[in-house]
């Protein structure tokens, strides 16, 4: 990762949105990258630097996001699945 630059791209996801095909593998892949702490970080600070009507609840929907990421990270780790 270090050396390297990519642009975090931030989507609304929706209820309608996670609940189709497309959605699911978003959404899958969104954990698997939120996974990598310092992808997680930019994520979170992106979230942040929005000003949209309800930051606060957008940001608290990006905070559980990262946390089930690194949950399921931290658990595959302690049982060797990675």
């Amino acid at each position: 990762m270090k050396g390297q630059t990519r642009k975090l791209v931030l989507y609304e996801t929706t209820p309608e949105l996670m609940m189709g095909r497309r959605g699911r593998s978003y959404e899958e892949s969104l954990l698997k990258r939120l996974g990598e702490h310092e992808y997680a970080v930019e994520y979170l600070n992106a979230v942040l630097a929005g000003d949209g009507p309800d930051s606060t609840g957008t940001f608290l929907a990006a905070l559980r996001l990262v946390a089930k990421a690194q949950l399921a990270r931290g658990l595959g780790e302690a049982l060797d699945l990675q």
